[in-house]
């Protein structure tokens, strides 16, 4: 996959536990595991499987989340993403997080990441 300006993945779940976020106490911990997807055509349309997602949230006081996601793309190839976002009824919600780099080709990369939320999820990417 090569990285211009910008681009979009689609993450559907993998196998994990659904939780309820928002009940949550602070400092609980929710594991995430995605198969990503490069957008299509049409927004929120999946194409072509790229790779996997990892990640993990801390719940905090006030119903967020502190979050660190890697997008790991082959053996060699990932980026690393992390921030702050809303604890929602299944998993963390919609906002913004910075991208801290990545490995492989994507050794050096800096930016953002939006994320938008309903099943599936989807990453858009600004470097």
């Amino acid at each position: 996959m090569q990285v211009s300006q910008g681009f979009t993945l689609i993450g559907e779940d993998r196998e994990q536990t659904p939780m309820d976020l928002s009940a949550a106490e602070p400092a609980e911990v929710v594991v995430f595991d995605q198969t990503l997807f490069l957008e299509g055509d049409v927004p929120w349309e999946k194409g072509d499987e790229v790779g996997v997602m990892h990640g993990v949230a801390v719940v905090t006081h006030g119903g967020k989340a502190i979050c660190n996601l890697i997008f790991r793309f082959d053996d060699e190839d990932s980026i690393t993403a992390g921030g702050v976002l809303p604890a929602e009824t299944v998993s963390v919600g919609a906002g913004v997080i910075t991208v801290g780099g990545g490995t492989g080709k994507y050794r050096g990369l800096s930016g953002q990441v939006r994320i938008e939320t309903r099943n599936p999820k989807r990453y858009g990417f600004q470097v």
